[in-house]
């Protein structure tokens, strides 16, 4: 359940105040707070990861940036963090891993240069780390280093010697001495292997690096390609053929299984098993590997299910076979391996866009759809801020829920094709984020927007651009022209409701207030009649902004709020309209209103604690008509439910005194001043019993409480005097024996005329 958004930033921002002043305890006890609100948000685990990591209490550190890598996989910062704990609490090995996938995660940014940093950092912590050694082998040969290049080579054949695979050893060297047949290193390892010597860890040569930044682009570039598409490793110039179509996200995915299938064969650490079956598995692996790139649709299938038969369960496999199966329309298998790669997340994409196609191939629209709004979501998730991510998962949920009603299919097939089309060409990616854009300038008054809404649109790409000139007009002060580019908008795609609000919006600008509100109740009825709610509920709520005082549109905003089960907004906006029947003079529908929205207040949110809201409200129009005893039971109500609150407890006592009902007065006062001092709140004590007292000067059961009170804060001086105005007004009234104890109550506290007293108490004793 979502908590208090502003509770969140409040703490948030506290924390960075703290965090600025490097006060990391005041910081933690903030992010705790905001981490109690939305447990799921990776941002305050970040940092509060970073506080303990201040504070050098890595154990704890450590375990909040895994929750933060946990809930956003593309925290880089976060990941490099992690391996930097580990390295300084000792766990050499893990550190070196970690800073292996921050490297991947760099090389998929195209960032060579902090790749190339984390690859020789995790080497030199684990210098058998052989995927890093290769990776950093490709990089070196492509950036012209190619010493260092043969010293990562040297390095291969050494850890290869020493896993027992001396052929590949002696492969590796002798590919070493093709590309640098006079360097000494190389021909000493040569001769040491031929000998069956022990290889030793080559030198890092002096003066040979350099800065992956310093050189061109052309070159990062061709490094970041090789690595990308799985480049051989050896020193001749092969290339990967380019498939058809790359570029759209199957395509994307495809190239990635192959990379991934790539460095199985040469894992750091060998999957467990004889050494000869792990053996047999690369070797099917790297024979799927070569006849998919060659095109061999059959055989390929055939090493991939021998592969997968022999104990090869990673997704990327089964991601590759699944495509496989898909060109040669053996759908049903097709789908079977797809589900399983699907839920890795390196494939999810991909996956879901080839099952929806697999589906519609099929006939079952109703499963591809499913599929394609899930692609479309994960690409959208991609460009929005943090802020409207629930927006958007909320938006694509009702989606789907659209097009599996009875009557979409013709919609949703729109919807299909454009999305295959969009995504289906190289550099959809810049696509995406240009649509956002656009998106963005559409929206209004905080809304999301999905690109699912645009993608079924005619001339969508000429609507987008049409509102954001519409934007950019308004901006520039030019609101003439922007509101005849947003009609130009309106008629481009007259069912787009969007640029119904936009040109609302604009009216209203134009001081044609009475034109917005009419084209937003119009809007709304439209999203009612789509069943999409939420924007029905957005689009009546700015109409009711134009016109408070119009009774009837609030009212069927509140029916269709409660009718949806969106309570607290149905509560927010039923007092609101009987607020405008008081305004109105209308006080006893004000009243009935208030009443009628109470029936509804205990289904909100406790934390907004409406029955005490509204009851408050109905209490003050009876006292305003002096209906005193209407106002004594609501009053009532209240206290039994806020037992706390002042404003209502005072009310009712003094209420109750003007009734002349002076003894249940005394039992509501006497029960909410017990409450005030179990919370050791003296001083409002004090406070309310003056003011009461003021009110009531004359009256016994107020003066005795004061003076109590008095004396148990320790004035004696104060509860004197109220004990002495209460004595006079005893004997007054022939109260004697009341007034005896009240002096007596006086001599203990010690007064300054103590024989005065006593004369007086011993003359009240001895009256008859």
């Amino acid at each position: 359940m979502a908590g208090d958004r502003q509770r969140y930033l409040d703490a948030l921002n506290l924390a960075a105040q703290h965090a600025w002043d490097k006060e990391w305890r005041e910081a933690i006890e903030q992010l705790e707070t905001a981490v109690a609100e939305f447990s799921d948000d990776p941002v305050a685990y970040s940092q509060l990861g970073q506080a303990y990591f201040e504070l050098a209490e890595y154990d704890t550190a450590f375990r909040y940036y895994q929750y933060a890598v946990r809930l956003d996989p593309g925290d880089t910062a976060a990941l490099a963090r992690t391996a930097d704990i580990l390295e300084r609490m000792g766990r050499i090995e893990e550190a070196a891993r970690i800073y292996m996938a921050v490297a991947e995660a760099h090389l998929k940014e195209r960032d060579l240069d902090s790749a190339v940093s984390n690859w020789e950092r995790a080497t030199r912590l684990a210098p058998d780390l052989l995927g890093a050694r290769q990776r950093l082998a490709v990089v070196y040969e492509k950036m012209g280093r190619h010493r260092d290049s043969v010293r990562e080579r040297l390095a291969m054949a050494r850890i290869y010697q020493a896993q027992g695979d001396v052929g590949q050893a002696a492969a590796v060297c002798k590919e070493a001495l093709e590309a640098d047949p006079n360097n000494p290193d190389v021909l000493a390892a040569v001769s040491l292997l031929q000998q069956g010597l022990e290889l030793e860890e080559p030198a890092l040569p002096p003066g040979d690096s350099m800065p992956v930044g310093a050189l061109a682009g052309d070159v990062v570039a061709s490094a970041i390609d090789a690595l990308e598409s799985g480049e051989p490793l050896g020193w001749a110039e092969e290339q990967e053929p380019e498939w058809e179509g790359a570029g759209s996200p199957v395509e994307d995915a495809r190239q990635a299984a192959l990379a991934d299938l790539a460095e199985i064969i040469f894992e750091e650490e060998p999957s467990a098993g004889p050494v000869q079956e792990i053996g047999d598995r690369d070797a099917l692996i790297g024979k799927a590997i070569e006849l998919q790139t060659r095109g061999e649709i059959d055989d390929a299938i055939e090493s991939y299910e021998l592969a997968i038969m022999s104990g090869v369960r990673q997704p990327a496999a089964r991601f590759n076979l699944g495509l496989l199966y898909q060109e040669r329309l053996r759908l049903d298998e097709a789908i079977e391996q797809l589900q399983a790669s699907v839920q890795d997340p390196e494939y999810r994409l991909g996956s879901h866009f080839a099952l929806g196609e697999c589906y519609r191939a099929k006939g079952r629209f109703d499963e591809a759809i499913t599929h394609f709004v899930e692609v479309a979501k994960i690409v959208d998730m991609q460009t929005v801020k943090r802020e409207q991510v629930g927006d958007l998962v909320r938006l694509y949920e009702g989606l789907a829920s659209t097009y599996a009603m009875k009557g979409e299919q013709e919609q949703a097939a729109r919807f299909a094709n454009a999305l295959v089309e969009f995504l289906g060409t190289k550099g959809w990616q810049d696509k995406v984020r240009e649509a956002r854009e656009h998106l963005d300038e559409l929206a209004d008054g905080g809304q999301t927007m999905s690109l699912a809404e645009i993608l079924t649109l005619p001339g969508s790409d000429e609507l987008l651009e049409s509102i954001s000139m519409s934007s950019e007009f308004a901006r520039r002060g030019w609101p003439d022209t922007a509101l005849e580019e947003c009609y130009r908008a309106v008629q481009l795609a007259p069912f787009y409701l969007p640029t119904h609000v936009r040109l609302a919006r604009l009216l209203q600008e134009r001081g044609n207030t009475e034109g917005a509100r009419n084209k937003l109740v119009t809007v709304a009825q439209t999203y009612r009649a789509r069943r999409d709610i939420t924007r029905a509920a957005n689009a009546l709520e700015q109409a009711v902004a134009l016109d408070p005082l119009d009774i009837g549109l609030r009212s069927r905003m509140v029916e269709m709020l409660k009718r949806h089960g969106e309570i607290d907004r149905a509560l927010e906006h039923s007092v609101a309209m009987a607020d405008a029947y008081y305004q109105l003079a209308q006080v006893d529908k004000a009243r009935d209103t208030y009443l009628s929205a109470l029936h509804l207040a205990p289904r909100g949110d406790p934390e907004k604690q409406w029955p005490v809201a509204i009851l408050h409200r109905v209490a003050d129009i009876d006292m305003q008509r002096l209906s005193w005893r209407d106002a004594v039971s609501i009053y009532k109500q209240i206290v039994r439910q806020a037992p706390d609150d002042e404003r209502a407890n005072v009310t009712l006592v003094e209420l109750l005194f003007k009734m002349d009902r002076g003894h249940e007065a005394m039992a509501e006062l006497d029960r909410f001043l017990e409450r005030l001092a179990s919370l050791n709140r003296s001083k409002r004590i004090l406070a309310i019993l003056n003011d009461l007292l003021s009110q009531q000067p004359d009256d016994t059961g107020l003066l005795s409480r004061l003076a109590a009170a008095y004396a148990q804060t320790g004035e004696r001086e104060k509860a004197i005097e109220h004990l002495d105005r209460l004595g006079e007004l005893q004997l007054d009234a022939g109260l004697r024996e009341d007034a005896g104890r009240t002096i007596e109550a006086i001599l203990s506290l010690g007064p300054a005329e103590v024989e005065g007293y006593q004369h007086l108490l011993a003359q009240i004793k001895k009256a008859p």
